[in-house]
């Protein structure tokens, strides 16, 4: 079961209210691979595919994709420009916790498909992926918003984080024990970020922030690994990636 952003968004943008730059139900999404747009920000498959392929399961559907209504190996809830802050790209996209909300629905779909102790067992057996906290970072500089003077660097990180954990407890609670996540990559010296840059620069406020954040994650995740029994995580370091 996936949650977050377009790294890993099916096409739950597909079916909300929202504008086109939200979507990927468009030319020349999906050309290579799909040979028509399928709603994922890619020209073919995302990494939850390439697991799922893996696993040997079929691609993971959206959740929100009207003919999807079985779930039987799962649902992906992740929405394209969400960040782990409800006010990230606020009323464009699947934040969070209506993310958690929608999954809540179908922890139910299960109980009463299956019984509490199939629902149960399926919950604690699944592998929950997280891809979270980019678009937390690049919306205020997008928007022009000064967000980054209202906090410090750390308490916004904080409040990212917060967020975040409030979701993987929301999990667990249910029955998830086995977690992955990506953490965020360097941002700076994306093109939407230098166009808003003097001189058209990197942003080395936003890759200190994005420091910040991961290091923020790895020691979070760590607590829960040792106060949350049978909490068990992997974590992929874009970071280690984009130095190699």
């Amino acid at each position: 079961m996936e949650n977050r952003d377009s790294y890993f968004d099916p096409g739950n943008n597909n079916y909300i209210s929202t504008i086109t730059d939200f979507q990927a139900n468009h030319w020349p999404y999906g050309q290579s691979y799909f040979s028509t747009p399928s709603g994922r920000f890619s020209d073919g498959r995302l990494i939850p595919d390439f697991i799922a392929e893996y696993a040997k399961l079929p691609p993971i559907p959206a959740y929100l994709e009207p003919s999807n209504k079985e779930y039987t190996h799962g649902a992906n809830f992740a929405s394209g420009g969400a960040g782990a802050l409800i006010d990230t790209y606020a009323g464009f996209v699947v934040d969070l916790h209506t993310q958690l909300r929608h999954f809540g629905d179908l922890v139910n779909h299960y109980r009463q498909n299956l019984g509490d102790t199939k629902a149960r067992q399926m919950l604690s057996s699944a592998v929950y992926l997280f891809s979270c906290g980019s678009n937390d970072y690049i919306s205020p500089v997008v928007n022009n918003q000064s967000i980054y003077y209202q906090y410090t660097h750390q308490q916004y990180v904080d409040m990212v984080i917060g967020n975040l954990t409030t979701v993987i407890k929301g999990i667990y609670e249910v029955g998830g024990r086995k977690f992955g996540f990506l953490n965020v990559p360097p941002l700076g010296c994306w093109p939407a970020i230098r166009l808003r840059q003097p001189g058209n620069i990197c942003s080395k406020e936003i890759d200190d922030v994005i420091r910040l954040h991961n290091q923020a994650l790895a020691r979070k995740l760590e607590n829960l690994e040792t106060h949350m029994e049978g909490f068990m995580f992997s974590k992929l370091d874009f970071l280690y990636l984009y130095e190699q």
